[in-house]
């Protein structure tokens, strides 16, 4: 039977993918609270000014989606160890550093609740697939 390291790795694209879902449909960090730039105003998510420039670009205004060219999503890993995974990312821009702008950074990089249990679904299945092989084997050609 494959480890969970190994099933957590073949589903790494859907963790990072979780995530950026998650950012940009919500824009929030990874326990659900509203991601809100250090230069947000009021009822804000970003300066007055930053609502302008997004909304010329046709992004949203109402969330922060940490995906102004897309270049920061595509900087996203999962590393696993034996008994955890990481995701790490790379926050440099041509503006600086996206943790100048963005408190708690690392927590909006993280798979949060709802990932987690897409992610337990798919290593859950995939268990069950590996359990039923192993059974046919032993069942058809016994038992080592």
């Amino acid at each position: 039977m494959r480890s969970i390291k190994v099933l957590v790795q073949k589903h790494s694209l859907f963790i990072e993918q979780a995530i950026r879902t998650r950012l940009y449909n919500k824009g929030t960090y990874s326990d659900g609270s509203r991601i809100k730039t250090f230069s947000a105003q009021g009822s804000l998510v970003y300066s007055p000014f930053t609502v302008i420039i997004k909304g010329k670009k046709g992004q949203p205004t109402d969330r922060v989606t940490l995906k102004d060219t897309g270049g920061f999503y595509k900087t996203f890993d999962t590393k696993t160890g034996d008994s955890e995974f990481v995701n790490i990312y790379d926050e440099t821009t041509n503006n600086g550093e996206i943790s100048d702008n963005v408190p708690r950074l690392d927590e909006a990089i993280q798979l949060g609740q709802e990932g987690m249990i897409g992610l337990q679904e798919l290593i859950t299945e995939d268990l069950r697939y590996d359990f039923k092989k192993e059974a046919r084997e032993a069942i058809l050609h016994g038992f080592e």
